[in-house]
């Protein structure tokens, strides 16, 4: 059991707690300030897997906001019947505790996945937002913003596959 933290979007809901410091740098207040909070049942993936209530998953996708290593860590014995991964990652701290891209990576290569693509990378402006090119009368900065998050898509590596981690026939 945890608590669900309510932003005003729900799209930004999560099980760890907003960064209200993300609004200052970024805005997105609508993402980063927790509107409320509720009480919610988890349970992780391993204690699905041990209960037969999901023997084996090829391919697993996992956006939850901020909590997808506590996820991947808690559901390794799962892991070793997927083929593939994706997993979406952030590269700035948006909420408390929120383990970022170079925690998820390391893990997910040590249980014997690599990454195979980058998907759906956004990038986040820092306040104040510049004035449009067009319309300023200077030469502008570097624009596009830093990169805030991603999703990254990981295979089972081939040894793996050969050995039946991937399959679980182990």
């Amino acid at each position: 059991s945890g608590a669900l933290h309510l932003p005003e979007s729900e799209q930004g809901a999560s099980l760890l707690p907003h960064n209200e410091a993300m609004v200052e740098r970024f805005g997105y207040e609508n993402l980063h300030v927790t509107r409320r909070t509720i009480p919610v049942e988890t349970t992780t993936l391993d204690e699905l897997h041990a209960k037969g209530r999901l023997p084996c998953v090829d391919y697993l996708k996992i956006d939850v906001e901020g909590a997808e290593l506590g996820i991947l860590e808690a559901g390794r014995s799962l892991l070793r019947t997927c083929s593939a991964i994706k997993v979406e990652v952030s590269f700035l701290d948006q909420r408390i505790g929120q383990p970022l891209i170079w925690e998820v990576v390391p893990f997910l290569l040590e249980e014997e996945f690599e990454v195979v693509d980058i998907s759906d990378l956004h990038h986040w402006r820092r306040r104040p937002l510049p004035v449009h090119p067009y319309r300023s009368g200077f030469q502008m900065p570097y624009s596009r913003g830093q990169a805030a998050q991603c999703d990254l898509v990981l295979i089972a590596t081939p040894i793996a596959v050969v050995f039946g981690w991937a399959t679980g026939n182990l």
